[in-house]
């Protein structure tokens, strides 16, 4: 029986960094996203939400790369359409 390299994670860590090309966005793109991170965990998923400088931060941690991947789609909607709503081009 072989074991994939896969098999052996046990967990995925993932940051990503989302920056508005208006600063003063920022505050208005965490806020409309952050009460859907309240809802997390999901399953073996959990995301932090948080601000840093420029940039709206979401810390990623799961057990899968399935899970890694939901987890990103949803975050990047999430901050696409807060930034289009405002006005940004992303």
């Amino acid at each position: 029986m072989s074991t994939s390299t896969l098999d052996l994670i046990s967990k995925i860590e993932v940051q990503i960094r989302f920056a508005p090309e208006k600063l003063e966005n920022l505050e208005k793109i965490y806020s409309s996203v952050f009460p859907e991170f309240v809802k997390w965990p999901k399953g073996n998923t959990t995301v932090k939400l948080h601000k840093e400088k420029q940039f709206v931060c979401a810390y990623i941690q799961a057990k899968s790369l399935s899970e890694i991947r939901a987890a990103l789609n949803t975050i990047h909607s999430w901050l696409y359409i807060a930034a289009r709503i405002l006005g940004e081009n992303v």
